[in-house]
């Protein structure tokens, strides 16, 4: 009767040992199996800072003085604004629970930048034009499609992507060759006296990377940061043969180049996205 009894309660303490193990293992079985879903639209908004390449003025002047004995050479100061912002919005497709692909379509500001130029002399001296004699103002701010990588941690993610930025630069230049000449009138600021405005946008497209991660605030929300590289080239003005002829007035033009291309651009992106799971 006694092994009756304890072959019963062996079988029965079997049964559940085999019933917890196997309510313990459903619920994890089950989570491992959750399909994906086909896709994940999020909405992402950004401030950023970016520097642009710009090298700025390279400009040489001939016998500046009336002795023909002095000339000058005019470089600039890059006064960067480069405080923007960009809203984007995309799609993300999981390939497993790790890795996932992402595109997504953006607008962006991209800062503005002052080019204000100086004047150095033969003698060493640094004249600081004003405002109103010459004056070069950028601002940048475009479309880009992005496409890549993403790897999912329950924290974070990484990401890496690549595309391509519409540029659009707009291109704001004062140039007063009067004012420019301290008032000195010759053949050459005789015959350009005014005030001369130039007012234009150029459009280009950019190759673009990005790079960055994002850290889950909620299940919904990451706070996200990241580095953008647009290769562009570099925005310059030389002209390196102006002679304003002295006291003799004959004066010429030499050789002037402006490279007006797309600068291309360094951005650091600070902002928050959310994603609608």
């Amino acid at each position: 009767m006694k092994k009756k009894i304890l072959l019963a309660l062996a079988l029965s303490t079997c049964g559940i040992s085999t019933w917890s193990y196997a309510g313990g293992m459903g619920p994890v079985k089950s989570k491992q199996s959750l399909p994906l879903p086909l896709l994940v639209p999020f909405l992402a908004g950004e401030g950023m800072y970016t520097w642009p390449d710009v090298a700025g003025y390279n400009v040489n002047i001939l016998n500046i003085n009336s002795s023909g004995e002095q000339d000058a050479t005019i470089t600039s100061t890059e006064n960067n604004k480069g405080w923007g912002g960009r809203l984007a919005a995309g799609l993300m497709h999981p390939f497993s629970q790790r890795f996932s692909g992402s595109a997504e379509l953006g607008w962006g500001y991209y800062g503005q930048m002052d080019l204000d130029p100086r004047i150095t002399v033969t003698s060493g001296v640094q004249v600081i034009p004003t405002g109103s004699s010459m004056r070069m103002k950028l601002n940048q701010y475009g479309l880009d499609l992005l496409a890549g990588v993403v790897y999912n941690q329950p924290k974070y993610d990484l990401f890496f992507k690549v595309g391509g930025l519409v540029q659009n630069l707009r291109l704001k230049t004062h140039i007063n060759p009067l004012a420019l000449s301290g008032g000195r009138v010759n053949s050459i600021t005789s015959r350009l006296n005014g005030q001369y405005k130039f007012d234009q946008t150029l459009v280009n497209v950019l190759p673009e990377l990005r790079l960055g991660g994002g850290y889950f605030i909620t299940k919904n929300v990451l706070a996200t940061a990241s580095w953008m590289h647009a290769f562009g080239s570099t925005l310059r003005l030389s002209a390196p043969n102006i002679d304003v002829g002295g006291s003799s007035g004959a004066g010429s033009f030499g050789d002037i180049a402006l490279h007006l291309s797309s600068p291309s651009l360094n951005t650091v992106m600070f902002g928050l996205e959310y994603r609608f799971v």
